[in-house]
């Protein structure tokens, strides 16, 4: 039996122990049979190892509906000393991949006052079997939280006391997180709010209010929805893969709020995006060509050089309106607002037709580099 209590950082998990198994040469008999039966009484008259768990918090033996316990006395002196005893032990956990993590229990086994010269303690082999598994797991065992992926038992562990030398025979018992209710009760929520964060990019820049309500109710949400998460999540002094996440989704929704307000603040008077760029190519197109017809016919440039001026045209008169918005230039602004009564209103900024396509590109691409570094 195995079951998991996932606490705080160390999670308790129960197992059951049964067999062990010693020789005492003064136990020894001559007997036309091999083995006998021992009662509990005459288990507290012979010599038994005092058997340790290192990592185990809290033990009990199984007495329902009497004490679960047997002990056989073999001719050669082997004792079997068979008993359910259910142990709590402790397991360190990483959680820094929460909630995509792998976790390695183990359960250490040795003697509490006998040293490594007086009592050794190993796992019983079954002579060249390769299937022989000292340690069996019952197959139909369901956890709650986690997936059985298997167990290992070649492990050793020395602690030097007093001059002493206590060794420890150890088990790993390796978990994997269930990951569908998180995936349910954190992932796909924070998928919905920041993709409804995008409806904002839809809206024309004269709703105002419209936008902003979006921006900040799904800030709220994410914020609610974190809090509730924390509640069961152990309190540890560094980022799990849970807080990447949550961290990339709040920046994704405050990106959202700081891209709204500079098209607000920078690009909105009640008129349309076609009014601060102005088509730069045919305004600057006249100039260009009269600046051109001016050298001499001989030395005309190619028409490489004429695109690079004309990209470098481009580029001073994107540089200026971008310093102007910055500046808030006054005689910049009321020149655009004698145009605004032409072209009207409920425009749709550049900034808005851009973010469509960059903010759902960087978030698959960000989601990509997490699951690929988390999940696989």
């Amino acid at each position: 039996m195995f079951s998991v209590e996932h606490k705080i950082v160390y999670a308790l998990f129960y197992a059951d122990i049964s067999n062990l198994k010693w020789k005492d040469d003064r136990l020894a008999f001559d007997a036309p049979y091999s083995q006998i039966s021992l009662s509990m009484k005459m288990l507290e008259l012979i010599w038994k190892p005092d058997t340790y768990f290192l990592n185990g918090k809290e033990s009990y033996l199984h007495k329902i509906p009497t004490s679960n316990r047997l002990v056989r006395l073999s001719k050669d002196g082997s004792v079997l000393y068979s008993s359910r005893l259910t142990i709590k032990a402790s397991c360190p956990m990483n959680l820094q991949d929460f909630p995509l993590d792998k976790q390695i229990c183990p359960l250490w086994i040795g003697s509490f006052s006998y040293s490594d010269q007086e009592v050794t303690y190993r796992w019983k082999t079954k002579g060249d079997s390769v299937d022989w598994k000292p340690i069996q797991i019952d197959n139909g065992v369901v956890l709650s939280q986690f997936d059985l992926l298997g167990t290992d038992w070649n492990h050793t562990r020395y602690i030097y006391q007093d001059n002493f030398v206590y060794k420890f025979i150890g088990m790993n018992i390796g978990l994997k997180r269930h990951t569908g209710y998180y995936l349910l009760q954190v992932y796909i929520p924070c998928f919905m709010l920041v993709i409804l964060s995008w409806v904002s990019f839809y809206l024309n820049r004269e709703a105002t209010s419209d936008r902003s309500c979006i921006g900040i109710m799904c800030v709220l949400s994410l914020a609610t929805l974190s809090f509730d998460v924390r509640n069961d999540i152990p309190n540890v002094p560094y980022v799990t893969a849970l807080d990447w996440f949550l961290i990339m989704c709040y920046l994704f929704l405050f990106a959202s709020l700081l891209e709204f307000t500079l098209v607000h603040y920078f690009t909105k008077v009640g008129y349309g995006d076609n009014l601060i760029s102005n088509d730069p190519d045919s305004h600057d197109e006249q100039s260009i060509n009269e600046e051109l017809s001016h050298q001499n016919s001989a030395n005309l440039p190619s028409i490489e050089k004429i695109h690079q001026y004309k990209s470098k045209k481009k580029l001073k008169y994107y540089l200026q309106m971008f310093w102007k918005c910055l500046t808030s230039d006054s005689i910049f602004k009321e020149e655009l607002k004698k145009r605004a009564h032409f072209k009207g209103i409920n425009s749709v900024s550049k900034c808005d037709k851009m973010a469509r396509l960059f903010f759902p590109a960087s978030f698959f691409i960000l989601n990509l580099i997490y699951w690929c570094v988390y999940y696989f």
